[in-house]
């Protein structure tokens, strides 16, 4: 049991070391400049590490957006759904991760950024509807 726990902080662990390489070279590089090896080399990890985790980096970026989004999925979930608290969540939410977005356009992920938020707002429109919890102008649609 305890091994089986160990092996699954060392994947979180690996998989996290990974995102976060990423994120740190992004800093000094455009990401269709970042190859796998600076990402396994800077992440001090083996390039079967990083295959075992992810296909290519498109899917280290989706897995750093993905974790961004559970964080903005959480805060929008201790709250009823309207219009009006999902844009100020969605405003505040842009607030606190601004310059990491603006890190990320600036190094030419902004069509990545985009589609992952696109994704990231039918998901929470479809469960929305599909709870009937879509809340305008004090009631529900």
């Amino acid at each position: 049991s305890s091994m089986i726990q160990t092996k699954q902080k060392h994947r979180i662990t690996s998989k996290e070391a990974i995102s976060f390489a990423l994120f740190v070279l992004l800093r000094r590089k455009n990401f269709s400049d970042i190859t796998i090896g600076d990402i396994v080399e800077r992440a001090n990890v083996s390039r079967m590490t990083f295959y075992r985790y992810f296909k290519n980096k498109e899917d280290v970026f989706v897995y750093f957006t993905d974790e961004r989004f559970e964080e903005f999925m959480n805060t929008l979930s201790c709250t009823k759904f309207s219009v009006n608290t999902f844009t100020h969540t969605l405003l505040r939410f842009v607030d606190k991760h601004k310059p990491s977005i603006e890190l990320l356009i600036k190094c030419g992920c902004e069509n990545l950024l985009l589609k992952q938020f696109d994704n990231y707002i039918a998901y929470i429109f479809r469960s929305a509807i599909s709870k009937n919890s879509i809340y305008i102008n004090n009631k529900y649609i």
